[in-house]
């Protein structure tokens, strides 16, 4: 696979080796991108792929299975917003929410030193993000014990 981390690519051949790149790349915010090596005949011309953005213990996932497609993105379920959204079983309002200028959000640098802001309701952690990094290794899909948004 191939493995980007703020514009440093890397070829990944183990989850050891997934393991110890991320560790060496710590930094307080991260842009990083994992996808199916375009150059490697048994992959899938570079899709899926996904990406996690971070900051310090924060971080957010989006999950492409394909070019063109709007993909999936993670959402916190412990987060109030979602919570609340939840409980009054109101998929527009949980959808919706995420469209309030008022919601929290968390500053992400992106690697061409753009900062974009992402409502903190999709914030899952970076242990969980790196984690789902893993098992995208490991199976080239979105981690199943997150919560996903179809975006």
């Amino acid at each position: 696979m191939k493995l980007t981390i703020d514009k440093n690519e890397f070829r990944i051949q183990s989850a050891v080796q997934l393991r110890a790149t991320l560790e060496a790349n710590d930094r307080k915010f991260l842009e990083i991108w994992l996808n199916v090596d375009p150059e490697d005949p048994s992959d899938r011309a570079g899709w899926p792929t996904i990406c996690a953005l971070i900051n310090e213990q924060h971080a957010w996932l989006m999950f492409l299975p394909e070019e063109g497609a709007a993909g999936f993105s993670t959402r916190n379920p412990s987060h109030a917003a979602n919570a609340d959204a939840s409980e009054e079983g109101d998929d527009e309002e949980l959808l919706g929410m995420f469209e309030d200028d008022d919601e929290e959000t968390i500053e992400y640098l992106l690697s061409n030193g753009q900062v974009d802001e992402y409502p903190a309701a999709w914030d899952v952690g970076k242990v969980e993000a790196l984690k789902a990094l893993e098992y995208f290794f490991a199976n080239q899909g979105m981690a199943p014990w997150l919560v996903w948004n179809e975006d």
